[in-house]
């Protein structure tokens, strides 16, 4: 995808993987930056509701443009998250990718609008983000673990 810094397949495939958004009825991707955890959720799962939320207009527009360039029907939605989150319908799966070194605030707001036997997957390349993630995710309901 053009525009912005893209995950690349390989990692892509593992988080959506890991995120397992078939059946799932929600989804959003957290700091979608360039939609590409959405963009392949939503290819997945046509009948999911696919929100890409991300606080920067451009990015929006970005996500919008991929989307529409690989055929997924992905909602951009623009806010800065947590706050945000309220004004969306409850996820049964939440991806965290750009959080600004917020994830501690990011993962709770996204954590409390988990619907039940919802799934939260945060991609964690660099070793100082699995060791965050990792303490978040440590301090969570074991059920909302992936």
């Amino acid at each position: 995808m053009e525009g912005g810094p893209i995950a690349k397949g390989e990692v892509r495939a593992g988080v959506v993987s890991k995120a397992q958004p078939r059946g799932r009825k929600g989804i959003w991707d957290s700091g979608a930056g360039t939609g590409t955890y959405g963009i392949e959720c939503a290819l997945i799962e046509p009948c999911a509701r696919v929100f890409s939320i991300d606080k920067n207009a451009e990015a929006c527009d970005l996500v919008a443009a991929n989307a529409r360039r690989f055929g997924a029907v992905v909602e951009t939605f623009q806010g800065e998250a947590p706050s945000c989150y309220g004004d969306l319908p409850k996820p049964d799966l939440v991806i965290i990718g750009g959080n600004d070194g917020r994830l501690d605030e990011i993962f709770g707001g996204a954590h409390e609008a988990l619907l039940p036997g919802g799934r939260l997957v945060v991609p964690a390349l660099l070793e100082e983000h699995k060791r965050k993630a990792n303490t978040v995710f440590a301090h969570s309901a074991p059920q909302h673990r992936g």
